[in-house]
């Protein structure tokens, strides 16, 4: 999901790998940009973000297995912030489906 996100943000022709380091989960996307001879460039970007499913517990905000949590069977789920977190409705298996190093070209 994660590299479907990147990939439909990124421009044609752009390289896009995810890969994991400890606890974060890290995207780069690389893409040229066009123009006669040494005008052209690559543009590089990167972003990370915490695996919250390694560091959830009780008593961490948006934790999905406390009751009420984002991950409750009831299907309740808290507005963002209302617990301190950002992302609160995800499931914790949210980065649980992707390999530990992905590539893919648009």
């Amino acid at each position: 999901a994660a590299v479907a996100a990147a990939r439909s943000a990124a421009p044609r022709g752009a390289r896009v790998t995810m890969d994991r380091a400890g606890e974060l989960w890290r995207v780069r996307v690389e893409a040229p940009t066009p123009g006669p001879g040494a005008l052209s460039l690559t543009l590089k970007a990167e972003a990370a973000a915490l695996d919250e499913s390694r560091v959830s517990g009780p008593g961490i905000p948006g934790n999905p297995d406390e009751p009420g949590g984002p991950g409750d069977a009831t299907g309740s789920v808290r507005a963002a912030g209302s617990r301190g977190s950002a992302n609160a409705g995800r499931t914790k298996g949210g980065t649980r489906a992707l390999s530990e190093k992905a590539e893919v070209r648009t």
